[in-house]
C-alpha cells in the first residue's frame, strides 16, 4: 500500500540591509546607517594646526590605509585653482609623487582635525586649502566605506573608485556638497575597492574627516547598521511519508 504523503512548508527568514539586493552599478551610494564598519581614521592623533594647518609633503600613513594626492600612472592637471585627477592607475597601486611635495594638510577646525588637499595655488595660500585632490589607498580591498565631507558650500565632488589592478571601477558626481557623510558599497558586499580619489570644485574647497572602512561580518553575513534592514522570506516545500492508519493515528469517525 502506498503511504499517504504530507507536504510540509518550512519558512526561512533572512535579514538583509535595505537596498542590498538593488545595487546595479559597480559602486553604489548608500545610507551610512546601513553599514557597520570596524576601522576609523579621524586624524586626531596626527600633527595638525590652525589656519592653513600642518603641511605634509609625503604620504600620510594610518592603520590599513594611506593618503596622498593621486595614484601613480594617473593624469594630473589644474582647472583654475582646483586639482583634476583622471584615469586608471599603474599596478601595483601606489601613491604618486608630486613636484614640490606639497600634498596635504591637517587643520584644526573647532575640536576636530580634518584632512585637506592642497590645490595648484600652493600652501599656505587660502585658495589652495581644500581645493586639491585627496587619494585614499587601502592596504586591502574594501567592500564598503564612508567618509565625512567638511566645509561643502554647494559645489560638486568627484569620487573616483579604483580596483587593485588600477582600473576604474566607478565615478560618482556628487552635487550640492554640504556638511554630510557619504557612504558607498559594492554589489553583494564583495571587496573590490582598492582606492578612492576625491576632487571638487566647491567655492570654498572641502576637507574630509572620519573615514570608516573594514566591513564587519557576522556569522558569514554582513554587519548590519542602524535600523535600515528589510526581511525577505523563502519557502521550502518538503514531502514526508505518513505512517499507515492505526488505532493511534486514524481519525475518529464522526
Amino acid at each position: 500500500m502506498l503511504r499517504p504523503m504530507r507536504r510540509v512548508v518550512w519558512w526561512f527568514f533572512l535579514i538583509w540591509p535595505a537596498g542590498a539586493l538593488a545595487c546595479d552599478r559597480p559602486v553604489c551610494g548608500v545610507d551610512p546607517q546601513e553599514l557597520s564598519l570596524a576601522r576609523l581614521v579621524d586624524f586626531e592623533d596626527m600633527a595638525g594646526g590652525y589656519g592653513p594647518g600642518r603641511l605634509y609633503r609625503q604620504a600620510i600613513e594610518a592603520d590599513g590605509v594611506s593618503f596622498g594626492e593621486h595614484l601613480a600612472g594617473q593624469s594630473r592637471s589644474a582647472d583654475g585653482p582646483y586639482d583634476r585627477i583622471d584615469g586608471p592607475a599603474t599596478p601595483p597601486l601606489r601613491l604618486g609623487d608630486v613636484p614640490g611635495g606639497a600634498l596635504l594638510s591637517i587643520t584644526r577646525v573647532g575640536k576636530s582635525s580634518v584632512l585637506n588637499g592642497q590645490g595648484p595655488a600652493g600652501y599656505p595660500k587660502r585658495e589652495a586649502e581644500g581645493e586639491g585632490a585627496i587619494a585614499i589607498l587601502f592596504d586591502h580591498d574594501q567592500a564598503a566605506l564612508s567618509v565625512d565631507i567638511v566645509g561643502g558650500e554647494g559645489g560638486t565632488g568627484w569620487f573616483l573608485f579604483l580596483a587593485r589592478d588600477g582600473s576604474v571601477l566607478d565615478r560618482h558626481d556628487l552635487t550640492g556638497l554640504g556638511e554630510e557623510t557619504r557612504a558607498f558599497r559594492t554589489p553583494g558586499m564583495e571587496p573590490r575597492i582598492a582606492a578612492l580619489v576625491i576632487t571638487n570644485d566647491d567655492p570654498e574647497g572641502i576637507a574630509i574627516d572620519n573615514l570608516r572602512f573594514e566591513l564587519i561580518r557576522q556569522m558569514g553575513a554582513i554587519g548590519l547598521g542602524g535600523d535600515a534592514r528589510a526581511t525577505y522570506v523563502l519557502a521550502h516545500v518538503v514531502s514526508i511519508a505518513l505512517p499507515p492508519a492505526g488505532p493511534d493515528t486514524a481519525h475518529p469517525s464522526r
